[in-house]
């Protein structure tokens, strides 16, 4: 599974893009009166136009995907800086994690379920694969190299994984697929992301947190500790101080590293990326595609164009 271009931008783009094109159009000579005949070319070329339009920015939005990892070094994970980041180093599970298809032992997947469907009849007649089922997991696992180890969260993550499970199931309409993708213990990965604050050890000293305050309402050692006029109950001040106290406990406790509570994830703007392949290997990939997207779009647009000129205006390209 690939990088994802971000759709939202890419749409708002893309339609700002097409309505100056299609105002602009008349203004420059195309007719608008047309016969039956025309206006069907006319929209099939317009949906061509429009279609080249999109896999241009989503073509554009790949490149700066592309230029982010060639411009951002990769930094050793003891020393790495808040903000976005490229590692490299071995996975390590965290929390025990099993894939969703086949059960197998990751601290990472993604899946597919597709079905084939049936529509239409005789010329009208269309096959293709619906996705029924899709997802992937959001457990938090570690990765480490030669200087230690860091926390990742995979949220707004785009995987790129080989895929290892695939099966299929039934002939014809109704027919299914699965396949599978997901990273095991020890393999060696390459990520981008965002190095900040771990919303996973965030919860986690919350919920010590919890705990611990509940253990100070109940007569005993723990609230004995805290009362320091001896009157038996806690106050407003007395109760201040225990619970920042306790809350310095529990960051002490966690302390085994200086990265105890740093993770790297995604976010809305800036999607994490987790392959295992090599950076050079992503970036041979992606180099691809944004060839594909941006030449393939343009030229999409621009055969269009031409026909709509030839076809439906006075002015001749030629």
């Amino acid at each position: 599974m690939g990088i994802k271009p971000e759709f939202n931008k890419i749409i708002r783009r893309a339609t700002l893009a097409n309505i100056i094109i299609a105002a602009a159009l008349p203004l420059i000579g195309v007719r608008v009166n047309l016969n039956p005949g025309e206006l069907k070319l006319a929209v099939f070329l317009g949906v061509c136009i429009i279609a080249g339009v999109f896999i241009f920015f989503a073509g554009w939005d790949i490149y700066g995907k592309k230029r982010t990892i060639e411009n951002i070094p990769t930094s050793k994970i003891r020393s790495i800086p808040m903000g976005i980041v490229e590692i490299k180093g071995a996975a390590k599970e965290k929390y025990a994690l099993q894939t969703r298809l086949n059960r197998i032992n990751c601290v990472f997947y993604k899946y597919l379920i597709q079905s084939h469907v049936t529509d239409g009849y005789g010329k009208n007649r269309k096959n293709y694969w619906k996705t029924v089922s899709q997802g992937s997991s959001i457990t938090p696992f570690l990765v480490e190299d030669s200087t230690g180890s860091v926390i990742v969260e995979p949220f707004d993550c785009d995987a790129v994984l080989k895929r290892r499970y695939y099966y299929s199931e039934g002939v014809f309409n109704g027919a299914k697929r699965y396949s599978e993708w997901y990273i095991v213990p020890q393999e060696e990965l390459y990520i981008l992301g965002f190095a900040g604050k771990s919303a996973d050890v965030m919860s986690g000293r919350k919920e010590k947190l919890r705990k611990r305050l509940n253990e100070l309402k109940k007569p005993g050692k723990e609230q004995e500790r805290y009362d320091l006029n001896k009157d038996g109950q806690l106050d407003a001040y007395e109760w201040t101080l225990a619970a920042n106290a306790i809350k310095r406990e529990i960051e002490r406790d966690e302390s085994v590293s200086d990265l105890c509570d740093v993770a790297i994830s995604g976010r809305e703007n800036n999607r994490m990326i987790i392959s295992d392949k090599s950076e050079k290997e992503l970036l041979k990939s992606l180099g691809i595609k944004v060839l594909l997207g941006i030449f393939g779009g343009l030229f999409l647009f621009v055969l269009s164009l031409f026909f709509i000129f030839e076809k439906f205006a006075n002015i001749k390209l030629y």
